[in-house]
């Protein structure tokens, strides 16, 4: 197999495990809770809880929901290791260049201009595990989520809000709505055209 077949089937692979919309549901989840913890920043850490819960939930969902009306496969090139680094990378050279501009604009100093564009900084890091997402699978829906996400971290960090942070908590907020809704609508339409195969009976007449 060479490898433009195998990265076809591949990608193949990745949107047959993950046309359920449980992915876009989770991500949801974790927003919400990252905009309910920045009511209260000094919670923030627990941040972590949902995050190492994400990948055990989304197969313990998917076991009970998905594989028994798809099946599973295993994906041709496991590179999850890889991608995860390249995604790290990614945060870092974004949070680098958010310091970097601020510093180069003297405003670094002003703690108003770093919760200012805050959501920004938020939106192009969800860019990061979009853009893996979109690679893995070819899907359009996932460049959308980055077009949301670049824009409206812009939009949110040039509106005006009277409580500190309360920009990010809103952005977070929305785009747990648009995951939430995404992944809901995808989840049913996937059970709509997805039943439960019959269930073979072994008794013999």
């Amino acid at each position: 197999m060479d490898s433009r077949t195998s990265t076809r089937l591949g990608r193949h692979t990745f949107r047959t495990l993950h046309q359920d919309g449980l992915l876009e549901i989770l991500t949801g989840a974790t927003f919400f809770i990252c905009s309910a913890f920045l009511t209260n920043p000094s919670l923030l850490i627990l941040v972590v809880i949902p995050a190492l819960l994400f990948v055990p939930g989304l197969r313990w969902l998917q076991q009970r929901l998905t594989f028994p009306r798809v099946g599973y496969a295993k994906l041709v090139e496991d590179d999850s290791a890889r991608q995860g680094r390249g995604i790290l990378i990614f945060s870092l050279i974004v949070f680098s260049i958010y310091v970097l501009t601020l510093l180069a604009s003297g405003v670094a100093s002003d703690a108003s201009y770093w919760r200012r564009w805050a959501p920004a900084l938020a939106g192009a890091l969800c860019c990061g595990g979009f853009l893996y997402l979109a690679s893995r699978s070819s899907s359009i829906r996932y460049y959308l989520y980055i077009a949301t996400s670049l824009l409206g971290g812009i939009a949110f960090s040039l509106a005006e809000f009277d409580r500190p942070y309360e920009n990010v908590q809103m952005f977070l907020l929305s785009l747990a709505v648009l995951m939430l809704v995404s992944g809901l609508l995808i989840l049913v339409r996937f059970l709509h055209s997805h039943p439960l195969p019959p269930v073979e009976s072994n008794e013999h007449i």
